[in-house]
């Protein structure tokens, strides 16, 4: 695992081959989404009834929506959707304890029927990015099926990190770069570049 800055906004993270941007610059993206939760999947809109599956997303996460944005940029893994409904990039990321996971509503029913374990967020590099609750075998059936899929290695040789999506290129190697690696942290916090 390798310790990243932020060229844009200075945060460090530890960087995985999960996630392809600062997570602190993706969260801060999707607080900025005009309809981060669609009506769809609003659950102030509730009871309704649809003719497609449909799932809603937590009072919790509608009262703290930083948190779970902060959480899923941290903790999520981006992926390519080859889905019909959502052809673009996407983060996925199942729910921790101290968070609420959303609702699954069925065909025609007007109410939630069981809770989901997991958070998409679709189009999730873009400004019409928006969040459903998922199930995390749904998404592991996804990734089984390729509809889902990791996004590509960084196109340097022997880089292991994932590209920027739409660039080819990782954090590290994109032109300009978007992250510079911290070789050494002192005591005082202060960091020192590669």
């Amino acid at each position: 695992m390798r310790t990243l800055r932020c060229t844009v906004c200075g945060h460090v993270w530890d960087c995985n081959i999960a996630r392809p941007a600062c997570p602190y610059c993706v969260a801060k993206q999707w607080a900025l989404a005009p309809e981060m939760v669609t009506p769809k999947h609003d659950p102030r809109k509730l009871p309704s009834a649809s003719t497609q599956f449909r799932s809603t997303v937590s009072y919790d996460m509608l009262d703290q929506p930083d948190a779970y944005f902060q959480y899923i940029a941290e903790s999520g893994t981006a992926f390519y959707s080859h889905t019909p409904r959502h052809r673009d990039f996407s983060y996925a990321c199942g729910v921790p304890p101290h968070l609420q996971g959303g609702s699954a509503i069925p065909v025609g029913q007007s109410m939630p029927t069981h809770s989901m374990d997991s958070y998409t967020v679709v189009q999730a590099f873009g400004p019409s990015a928006h969040i459903f609750a998922q199930d995390e075998a749904k998404i592991r059936a996804d990734l089984e099926a390729g509809e889902l899929v990791f996004l590509p290695n960084c196109s340097v040789d022997g880089c292991e990190l994932r590209s920027v999506p739409g660039s080819g290129f990782c954090v590290l190697h994109h032109d300009p770069p978007l992250a510079v690696e911290v070789i050494d942290e002192g005591s005082d916090g202060t960091a020192t570049n590669s």
